[in-house]
């Protein structure tokens, strides 16, 4: 009874992990393509606008869920109306939340825009946060879908809100609408969700409120929102310190490269994530089939997003021209070295951190970013002075102390061993070192190179990492089993 059962978990994770790749696929191949394109129609002070007010919206939306999410996918239930009441109460507690930081970012929208250096766009910043009001009445369905693991349904409606987002905001930017062209194009997508999840919604909330309820969710709830303002801060950070020494100018070169790259590679880490945290959360007393459950994520994730690093540091200039333009070819070498750092850390340290999320250790989640939020921020605010480039390095650098953070504390609260995942992956990172090392040596040896012959290079280096690796039985077994099942 027990391996059937552990057989049927396994069925439906590798579906949901298929329709969840499948959402990602869409939506992370759309979100470069809307990049790419935007990138040609706004100038850099547009980004660098763009990244403050998103600073803003973004650090409202996290009080909005407020952790009911994560609790109502982590949580074991009594009956499906258990789960009901408690869904309901999560709906009401977002949708008071979202209308009082909304009301608040009304009265206080001038001090606001002068602190994150965007005076004159406060009208903007009142606009854009109002898809506070939108994630409150989808983020329910949408954490009941992932609970059931109902990845196809949400394929349908991710897709539907990913294309409406490109056409609205980059027809908009053509017009040249600006920095307006990003915040209705992302207000008409969470509209979207809003509105497919409640035409066919698969729970309607009830008027009922239960405070007992509302501190059981926070009890946990509590806990989980510490460690999502740590993983904000950790992306944000940067922006709020900068935003005080740069110009938005040099903001938009310092965050287009990040977003840029945090989109491509997003693309594994969005569509294994929830999957790995819905299974993990199955599985979370079962220390063998746990661990090995993690592994094999790692691993999928590990086989592509290695090679992935390898392309954009070696190809750092053709890859920078073809996503973002010409205008952001000075910060090719960024788009580059950040590409591997964030690989690294989605590979290594994310894995870590839902792990601590599926065995209900939040807290030292929360701890463990907290850990690295102050060696980024006293970084950043120490180097600052020492210009755009410097404030750069230390980014990438970043990243690679988090990884050892994290490995620290997975030892030492998980006893999952560092060097077991290092083990874990490592044929992937030496096979995509090797072809890096002779791609690059071959690049630097040709007098000129054209774009055909780079894009070339470039293929055979794809196509020699997929060939070796294919040449192996159990990455060969471990893709077709994926893949069948």
């Amino acid at each position: 009874m027990k391996g059937r059962n552990y057989m049927s978990n396994n069925l439906e994770i590798n579906k949901a992990v298929r329709w969840s790749s499948t959402a990602e696929l869409m939506s992370k191949l759309v979100s470069p393509i809307t990049s790419m394109l935007l990138a040609r129609l706004l100038t850099p002070e547009a980004f660098g606008l763009i990244a403050s007010i998103t600073m803003v919206t973004s650090f409202s939306d996290l009080f909005t869920d407020g952790g009911c999410n994560k609790f109502i996918i982590q949580h074991t239930f009594t009956d499906e109306q258990d789960l009901k009441r408690h869904a309901t109460v999560g709906f009401w507690l977002n949708l008071t939340i979202s209308t009082i930081i909304w009301l608040v970012i009304v009265c206080f929208r001038a001090n606001i825009a002068t602190i994150i250096g965007i005076s004159g766009f406060e009208n903007a910043l009142v606009v854009a946060a109002l898809a506070l009001f939108m994630t409150a009445f989808s983020s329910m369905h949408m954490a009941l879908l992932r609970k059931k693991l109902d990845f196809k349904h949400l394929f349908k409606i991710r897709t539907a809100a990913t294309v409406i987002n490109l056409v609205v905001s980059v027809a908009l930017a053509f017009w040249g609408a600006g920095v307006w062209a990003v915040i209705f194009g992302t207000l008409c997508r969470d509209f979207t969700y809003a509105l497919l999840f409640n035409l066919r919604p698969i729970w309607k909330p009830a008027f009922f409120f239960d405070f007992f309820i509302l501190k059981n969710m926070f009890s946990f709830s509590g806990f989980t929102l510490l460690e999502t303002l740590m993983t904000w801060f950790k992306s944000n950070a940067a922006i709020l310190i900068l935003s005080g020494v740069f110009t938005p100018f040099y903001l938009g070169l310092y965050k287009t490269p990040i977003t840029i790259d945090n989109s491509i590679i997003g693309l594994l880490y969005s569509a294994l994530i929830p999957v790995l945290y819905s299974g993990l959360s199955r599985v979370k007393n079962q220390k063998k089939e746990f661990e090995n459950l993690l592994f094999r994520i790692q691993r999928l994730m590990a086989m592509i997003a290695f090679p992935m690093a390898m392309v954009m540091l070696v190809y750092s200039d053709i890859v920078t021209g073809i996503l973002l333009g010409s205008q952001w070819l000075e910060v090719s070498w960024f788009v580059g070295l950040y590409g591997c750092a964030i690989v690294v850390e989605n590979v290594f340290c994310i894995f870590c951190v839902e792990a601590y999320r599926a065995k209900e250790k939040p807290l030292v989640s929360a701890l463990s970013i907290a850990v690295n939020n102050c060696i980024l921020c006293i970084s950043i605010y120490t180097c600052a002075v020492y210009g755009f480039k410097i404030v750069c390095y230390v980014t990438v650098i970043n990243s690679l102390i988090y990884y050892i953070v994290q490995m620290g504390i997975m030892r030492f609260v998980l006893k999952i061993s560092p060097w077991g995942m290092l083990k874990n992956v490592f044929p992937y990172f030496g096979l995509s070192f090797l072809v890096g090392i002779v791609s690059h040596t071959i690049k630097r040896s040709m007098v000129s190179m054209d774009l055909m012959l780079t894009l070339l290079l470039m293929s055979a280096s794809i196509i020699t990492y997929t060939g070796i690796i294919l040449l192996g039985t159990k990455s060969r077994n471990e893709i077709v089993a994926f893949v069948k099942n």
